[in-house]
């Protein structure tokens, strides 16, 4: 199995940010949505570490879901991008995730 270790760390970036802007997406009730989109991928991305720190058989499939969660919380956030400087890092975390989990990919079952 190849090094896992990138991608550990791009799921733990965007998971991050994800928790941030979604603090600030539950400011303003226009952006509530966006804020929950946030929380599920935040949630997705820590679930796929732990998949991949113990190098489970099934870590492609779950890189495979969350590559695809990472890039509709990124597409949610390019909306509302010019609100908080916040939704742009995380949208570039979410699409530097998504890459990351892409080369996982290859590996599932699904």
């Amino acid at each position: 199995m190849e090094n896992l270790q990138p991608c550990i760390l791009s799921c733990a970036e965007s998971a991050r940010g994800c928790r941030e802007a979604a603090a600030e997406a539950f400011k303003s009730p226009p952006t509530t949505e966006v804020g929950r989109l946030c929380l599920d991928n935040a949630a997705l991305c820590d679930l796929t570490i732990e998949v991949l720190a113990r190098a489970s058989a099934h870590h492609g499939d779950f890189c495979t879901v969350n590559a695809h969660i990472n890039r509709v919380c990124a597409a949610a956030l390019s909306r509302i991008l010019d609100q908080n400087e916040l939704f742009g890092r995380c949208q570039e975390a979410c699409l530097a995730c998504a890459a990351e989990c892409d080369k996982h990919a290859p590996h599932a079952d699904i």
